[in-house]
């Protein structure tokens, strides 16, 4: 556990078996747990600030999640169940980035647009049971976008798109995992 509470978990599973492995988690830990996401190592979890941008300091993440323990008004608490992600900010490949090194890290690709993605990622009400956890922890057949109480103002910045030398030795590595 870290100072923000949050259980980081690594898995050598085969891709095939990961969508049971992750849902038997979230079964497990769902009584300890205030909410569950599912996220890669090429998402990172921000916030957003209303008015258009992502803020990924701690200070505000810390400050989104703090007093949902105690206050029943808390945003997160109102939530009517499972929830979404409210917003996705992709990256956008570089061939200025990706001549100059090809393992450059995230933080030097730019970022697109701040979009608001009803499938792109579940949060899970740990007060309810888990009944799965799919390979991307996706919000499918969750709430959609006009249902706009279910959305939350988490923001994942996704670094997914990199330089083609890194995506291919990445599907490589999927495909692998897959079988």
């Amino acid at each position: 556990r870290d100072i923000l509470g949050a259980n980081v978990l690594f898995s050598n599973a085969n891709l095939n078996e990961l969508e049971s492995l992750l849902t038997d988690i979230g079964q497990k830990v769902s009584g300890s747990s205030d909410f569950i996401m599912k996220v890669d190592t090429d998402e990172f979890l921000t916030v957003h600030d209303g008015n258009g941008k992502s803020d990924a300091t701690a200070s505000r993440v810390i400050e989104y999640l703090s007093g949902f323990a105690q206050n029943e008004t808390h945003p997160l608490r109102l939530l009517p169940g499972n929830a979404r992600v409210g917003y996705v900010q992709g990256s956008i490949p570089s061939e200025r980035v990706c001549k100059r090194d090809i393992h450059s890290t995230p933080d030097n690709f730019p970022l697109g647009k701040i979009q608001d993605i009803d499938w792109f990622k579940a949060v899970f009400d740990s007060r309810q049971r888990i009944n799965l956890i799919n390979l991307g922890g996706h919000n499918l057949g969750g709430p959609k976008q006009e249902k706009s109480e279910a959305t939350t103002q988490f923001n994942i910045i996704h670094y997914h798109s990199r330089c083609i030398e890194i995506e291919l030795e990445n599907t490589r590595r999927v495909l692998e995992r897959h079988d």
